[in-house]
């Protein structure tokens, strides 16, 4: 939901505003996130990481639940002190 926003506002031009040079993201979810299937380094969050110059987080965990995301989401949201989290997960 959080990155469908996120495109969408890039889509229409609007910003999300600027972030520091060494703003941290954290991306949370399932095997998408975690890079199943990727070469090592060619994940999603490591090309972002890559791209963008921004420290990203790979809190991926192939197979989780949001049932299971909702258990350890908090704590690393206070581990890492993200400024964005893009949030990937899976059903049930």
């Amino acid at each position: 939901m959080i990155l469908s926003l996120l495109l969408l506002q890039a889509c229409s031009g609007a910003s999300i505003g600027e972030l520091p040079p060494n703003a941290r993201l954290l991306a949370f979810g399932d095997s998408l996130t975690f890079g199943v299937g990727a070469a090592k380094g060619q994940d999603y969050p490591s090309q972002l990481a890559a791209i963008s110059g921004f420290e990203v987080i790979n809190a991926g965990i192939s197979g989780e639940t949001t049932t299971g995301g909702l258990k350890r989401l908090n704590g690393l949201l206070d581990t890492h002190l993200p400024q964005v989290l893009i949030l990937l997960e899976g059903g049930q």
